[in-house]
């Protein structure tokens, strides 16, 4: 059939049309990466490509595969956030990028290493790092990784109980499609051969191998059925691979013993009161963040004085560090770690912090040591922990996966090598595990006994020297390296699965790769336990479980309170007692460096709070420098920000502000109920971990929608207006059907500094505004004077009908000859300031004899606060 040109182009815009609906349409799903680039295989919205040698057979031709059940394993997603939605341009900038990855030019780089990269992983991983040193040190690694100089090819299995077994040929079997006579793991191998899948269900810890059809490995832990028996003329198929073995045949399967027995928890005691003593405990508290009253409460509840408590807090956090230094200087059974490290979620730098700890807690003595974080807290009291602890003697509680262990491994990225650089984890390539021994893993949160750890940090052996070198460059590596000793040596014995406490998954909300800025690879993390999440704990009673995660008092700190009142005997009471205070800035830290937006915003309120106090009092009044900003909350709401200032005259007050944003929502019959703009979005809990919302030029913003229940979708488009009314940004978003209220949120980085002053974000379908919400872009106080900008009537004509009518609408944008000038303009129309106090008044006492003094508000940062105080 002849086609005109005109037919042919109506068929290729049709199709552009169509690809374009597609590729939004899948987007939506969270399948977007899947079909654009089929040759990548992707975690989460991290894609890389399918270089595995192994392929894991469907679940449908194994036994029934159990989804995750351990309590504190981070669980790699396997596919993309659902409400992360590529616009089709975004898609195609996606696609570009990874059909170039394998394109980079290192001499760019002015690098030269002992051996020629031309594998996309570590390529990527160069091209993206910061620093020409993290460059270097990810191509030598991938070089001598490359030439067999990095990882131990076998290491040795002292396990008593798999000692005593042998490896050998058990027979050929007629095998079931529908159910496998091993039934534990499967996979196919491009190199098969008896040893080859035997190494495979060793590592994976099952006590039979079987090959089959050639290129396939199966694994179990019952010997197969006699009545199954067949003869061996069955199993003549060629390995896969090889010419110098047989693997099986069709439904025909060679089984061996592969020497090992499986792993099985020991069975732990309950303590008899009158026979067993009590364990001594070291808590090791590793702690980052700025959450000091939290770790103080949480340390009030757990502190005796026959215990040990040990404190690693992370490098970067210098207010955290001060505020431990006091309470060592308070209770002589506390140390702080002088020697720190800088550690990251998922790093190498984890496990090291970890071991260097345990070698400084054995100066000290102790019967188990058990880690945890300001996150933790206790369902039971100590006494009972260590009641059940001395009835244990000896025994290490480590949480495992609670699933299929070669499918743990593939998503915990086991198999791969990373490499920690700046504080991010790399992903180079992939790699094989040394033969001989079980892999395990699951939680990083352990309970552990003396003796198996002076055997992890003075042990000499082997083994453990053979998996410090592996888990050097291993992702989580403090999930799987204490299972893999404990399941591999003399200790075999003293496994116990649980880790004795409770952690909070959701993963329809954990699960939304918020850690892929600083890994190459997408995790989970738990939840932190609200009020309506009490009953999870209240059905630990007569379980052995002490610990429950996560608690923060910047989310839910009536949990903690209903918890906290249920272990002490007498619990705090007084006005303060569900109310939290976290720290945001001090003057007094080096790191972390402070946030430039918040800076101005506080600079710009102790102006406007001494101009204020000028005019009302008998004094005049000139701010000097910012001390403290600290975030107030109060019955789990937040109620402003408090600044903490010196004056000219060394006087210091405390003033509390709160931000105004208001959606106005202009469509009364618009899905859209709820529009809020800010930095610092927790993806999982829903909340801006920056309440006082201050953006700055430089900053990532977050738009979080809500919408009501809906039988149809929606193209939804957000325009950006900047201070002149011109659109900086547009994009649209599918909003699905949904049958309950429905939160979404966007993550947006502007590819260039933002303007100063005050943005819209608005909200419309097909050309009809839902609503918009305006908000403050401060700008950089260290720049003296603005930049020339346009009037926005010169972008009118170029905007869309229902931008041109909104910006029509509104008033003059604020324009001040200064940044000064600009931050005050905006601190006067985004924030109002609600109260000042009194924090040290050598001069002003007889000037502002209203005001009251901050310790006797229920607000200020110096408020008494009992439940977080040591006496």
């Amino acid at each position: 059939m002849k086609l005109s040109l005109k037919s042919l182009l109506r068929k290729f815009l049709n199709w552009r049309f169509a690809t374009v609906f597609i590729v939004t349409f899948l987007a939506s799903q969270g399948l977007f990466a899947y079909v654009l680039v089929s040759k990548y295989s992707c975690s989460g919205e991290s894609c890389f490509s399918n270089e595995g040698k192994q392929r894991h057979l469907s679940p449908e031709s194994l036994s029934k595969v159990h989804g995750r059940t351990g309590e504190d394993s981070h669980g790699f997603m396997q596919e993309a956030p659902k409400n992360k939605v590529f616009g089709p341009i975004e898609a195609s900038k996606l696609k570009y990028s990874k059909e170039n990855e394998s394109k980079i030019d290192l001499s760019s780089h002015k690098l030269n290493f002992s051996c020629s990269i031309q594998e996309k992983a570590p390529l990527s991983a160069i091209k993206r790092a910061k620093s020409y040193k993290c460059k270097e040190e990810i191509g030598e690694l991938y070089c001598k990784i490359q030439k067999g100089n990095v990882y131990p090819q076998a290491l040795p299995n002292s396990c008593p109980n798999d000692n005593a077994l042998k490896s050998e040929y058990i027979g050929c079997f007629e095998d079931i499609r529908e159910s496998r006579i091993l039934s534990k793991e499967g996979v196919k191998l491009l190199k098969n051969s008896p040893s080859a899948c035997i190494d495979f269900c060793v590592q994976t810890g099952h006590s039979f191998a079987g090959v089959e059809y050639g290129n396939e490995c199966f694994c179990g832990d019952t010997s197969p059925s006699a009545n199954l028996r067949r003869e061996t003329f069955g199993c003549n198929m060629t390995c896969a691979g090889t010419n110098s073995s047989t693997c099986g045949g069709y439904l025909r399967v060679e089984v061996y013993s592969t020497g090992i027995v499986p792993k099985k928890s020991a069975v732990t005691d309950l303590p008899q009161l009158a026979e067993t003593r009590q364990a001594k405990i070291a808590f090791l508290l590793s702690l980052n963040g700025r959450s000091a009253r939290q770790v103080r409460r949480l340390l009030k509840v757990i502190y005796r004085p026959h215990h040990f408590y040990y404190i690693h807090v992370d490098a970067r956090q210098d207010y955290l560090f001060r505020e431990m230094l006091k309470l060592e200087g308070k209770l002589p059974n506390l140390k702080v770690a002088r020697k720190r490290l800088s550690t990251i979620w998922g790093g190498a730098s984890l496990l090291k912090m970890l071991l260097r700890s345990f070698a400084e807690a054995l100066n000290f003595e102790w019967d188990f040591i058990l880690n945890l974080s300001e996150s933790d807290f206790p369902v039971k009291s100590v006494e009972r922990l260590s009641d059940f602890l001395g009835a244990n003697m000896g025994k290490n509680f480590v949480k495992s996966h609670g699933w299929n262990t070669a499918e743990f491994m593939k998503k915990q990225g086991l198999d791969r090598t990373f490499y920690e650089c700046d504080q991010h984890m790399w992903r180079i390539g992939s790699r094989k595990l040394p033969r001989g021994i079980k892999f395990d893993g699951g939680s990083d949160w352990v309970v552990l006994h003396r003796s198996y750890v002076e055997f992890l940090v003075n042990g000499n052996s082997e083994l453990v020297e053979g998996l410090k070198v592996l888990y050097n460059y291993t992702l989580l590596p403090a999930e799987s390296f204490f299972h893999v000793v404990l399941l591999n040596s003399k200790f075999c014995s003293a496994y116990v699965d649980s880790n004795l406490r409770l952690t909070h998954w959701k993963r329809s909300q954990g699960c939304q790769c918020q850690y892929k800025h600083v890994v190459d690879w997408c995790g989970c993390s738990p939840m932190v336990f609200r009020i309506e999440d009490y009953g999870k704990i209240d059905g630990l009673r007569e379980r052995q479980i002490y610990f429950a995660r996560k608690f923060e008092g910047f989310i839910s700190q009536t949990a903690i309170t209903k918890l906290e009142a249920e272990l002490v005997t007498s619990p705090v009471n007084s006005t303060s007692l569900n109310s939290y205070w976290e720290n945001a800035y001090h003057y007094q830290d080096l790191h972390p460096s402070p946030n430039q937006a918040m800076m101005t915003l506080a600079q710009a309120t102790i102006d406007m709070a001494s101009l204020l106090l000028s005019l009302d009092g008998q004094c005049a009044v000139e701010a000097s420098s910012v001390l403290e900003l600290t975030h107030y909350f109060s019955d789990d709401n937040y109620h402003g920000s408090l600044i903490m200032f010196k004056t000219s005259s060394h006087d210091t007050l405390e003033v509390k502000i709160q931000p105004i944003r208001e959606y106005v929502k202009k469509e009364p019959l618009g899905r859209l109920i709820n529009l809020r703009v800010g930095p610092d979005y927790d993806v999982k809990e829903r909340v801006f971990r920056n309440p006082s919302l201050s953006l700055g030029a430089l900053s990532d913003f977050y738009i979080e929608h809500k919408w009501t229940p809906s039988d149809s979708a929606a193209n939804v488009t957000f325009y950006w207006l900047d201070p002149g009314g011109a659109i900086a940004l547009n994009e649209i978003l599918l909003v699905e059907a949904n049958s309950t209220e429905k939160v979404l949120w966007t993550k947006k980085k502007f590819s260039e500094d933002l303007e100063p002053g005050s943005w819209t974000l608005l909200a419309s379908v097909d050309n009809t505004l839902l609503g918009y919400i305006e908000f403050p872009v401060f700008p950089d106080l260290s720049l003296q004077r603005m930049p020339h900008r346009k009037q926005k009537e010169e972008f009118l004509q170029e905007s869309p009908k229902v931008v041109q009518d909104f910006v029509a609408s509104r008033p003059p944008f604020i324009d001040a000859p200064s940044t000064k000038l600009l931050a005050s303009s905006l601190f006067k129309k985004y924030y109002s300031i609600q109260d000042v106090c009194l924090v040290d008044y050598p001069r002003l006492r007889n000037c502002f004899k209203k005001l009251p003094r901050c310790g006797d508000t229920n607000w200020s940062s110096v408020s008494p606060d009992p439940k977080s105080e040591f006496p």
